[in-house]
């Protein structure tokens, strides 16, 4: 288990919110990808920050395997008080457990064996918070946090 720092996390970027269900959030996400490609966040946000944050949350269900609607932002992580300019979102990754798996590449193959990994577990096996799960695409490949109770 990794223990996500003593202070939240703020991530500053854009936002969907999509379901799992009928393979909707395969487009939606893809969209959203290219759309964060696109704009060249990182340079309107004036960040340092290199890692890329996927941020799962507002989850409408707890269910294991993730049926129901969900909000997904991608971004960068920013300082607390930094205001939030028109067009982006802001989510917060909450101090907390969080149960680390690391994949193989940053490809979209990759990660989505992870997510299928995840959806196989038990709630024994994995006691999903289910506030804030966390990709994070850095330097050295892409690791996926997941919220634990």
């Amino acid at each position: 288990m990794e223990i996500i720092g003593s202070k939240e996390l703020i991530i500053m970027g854009i936002s969907i919110t999509t379901t799992n269900d009928h393979g909707q959030s395969s487009k939606d996400l893809g969209n959203l990808w290219a759309s964060f490609t696109e704009q060249a966040l990182h340079k309107q946000l004036k960040t340092t920050e290199n890692s890329v944050f996927c941020v799962y949350s507002d989850y409408e269900n707890k269910d294991p395997k993730n049926i129901g609607r969900y909000r997904a932002t991608i971004g960068y992580a920013v300082p607390l008080d930094i205001s939030l300019p028109k067009g982006l979102s802001k989510v917060s990754i909450p101090t907390g457990n969080y149960r680390e798996f690391t994949a193989e590449s940053k490809s979209h193959e990759a990660i989505l064996a992870i997510w299928q990994k995840i959806w196989s577990l038990d709630t024994k096996e994995l006691p999903r918070r289910f506030s804030a799960d966390v990709e994070v695409y850095g330097e050295n490949g892409a690791k996926v946090f997941v919220g634990l109770i």
